[in-house]
């Protein structure tokens, strides 16, 4: 059976299933719709320009709300209409949930059905794909042991440039309809880092953020679609990444890749990593 949620930024979430007495009822907009372009070539011939989603995609359903309901309903609304930020939490099928930030639109107030159900209309505004975030942690351990607890690995016999002192990194594998994005902290010091994404298979450089300037304690970047940066020490460091290639680059469909995070001298701090895997329908 299918299940849906809603949640606030700070992680409050309602279960839309009848188990806080509301329910999510006749959703529409959980597809896919395109706003293709195409230049006329003649005789019956078109080229695609562009492929993309439409701009206000939207997720349109019915809150019904059972025992109580006026007064469940005016707690939901309370909430809703003061939160900063709502995830829809989408369960199709199994235990694989996904996610997708929202704007709401609108909800429609109704009298009660036979003096006992209340069926509102709403409507949310999509402003991501549907996410599904998968995290890999891991707990770097000092000089002395020599490696890094599973999925991360170093490996001395790896062959670096001579300005590269230290090197830990991973592998990672694509899913998704969309290129995901990724989030990386290292808590440490490390000496001018660089991060560099290439292709397991074929040696391709996908991207390469290089960070001229060094962090005392910790280092953290995303590649989020909606919110890329790169901190040093808590502070915005852009003013410090190199123009010379791609900084905010994304895991790719096409193959496996290994993600790196390189220093101009030994590192021995802890990392973790989260890729957020994009769909354009689920």
């Amino acid at each position: 059976m299918r299940k849906f949620y809603i949640r606030d930024g700070s992680g409050t979430q309602y279960d839309l299933n009848g188990e806080q007495f509301i329910w999510l009822l006749n959703p529409t907009g959980l597809g896919v719709s395109y706003a293709n372009k195409y230049s006329d070539i003649k005789q019956g011939f078109f080229a695609p320009l562009n492929t993309d989603e439409w701009q206000t995609q939207s997720i349109v359903c019915d809150f019904g709300f059972v025992k109580s309901a006026y007064e469940v309903y005016r707690q939901f609304m309370s909430w809703l209409v003061t939160a900063e930020e709502l995830i829809i939490v989408y369960q199709p099928y199994g235990n694989d949930k996904f996610y997708r930030r929202v704007k709401m639109d609108y909800i429609e107030k109704t009298e009660l059905i036979n003096g006992q159900w209340l069926q509102t209309p709403a409507s949310f505004t999509c402003l991501t794909p549907w996410y599904k975030p998968s995290t890999l942690s891991v707990v770097i351990q000092g000089d002395t042991a020599g490696a890094m607890t599973y999925p991360f690995t170093y490996d001395s016999s790896l062959v670096y440039a001579s300005s590269y002192n230290g090197a830990y990194g991973v592998q990672l594998s694509p899913a998704g309809h969309i290129p995901a994005a990724i989030q990386m902290t290292y808590n440490g010091a490390v000496t001018e880092p660089t991060i560099v994404l290439t292709g397991a298979s074929t040696g391709t450089e996908y991207g390469r953020c290089k960070i001229n300037v060094s962090a005392s304690a910790s280092l953290v970047y995303s590649s989020l679609y909606s919110n890329s940066f790169v901190t040093v020490d808590g502070q915005d460091a852009s003013n410090y990444i190199s123009p010379a290639s791609d900084p905010f680059f994304h895991l790719p469909l096409a193959e496996p890749c290994n993600l790196r995070i390189l220093s101009n001298a030994e590192m021995t701090g802890t990392a973790e990593a989260s890729i957020y895997y994009y769909y354009r329908s689920v």
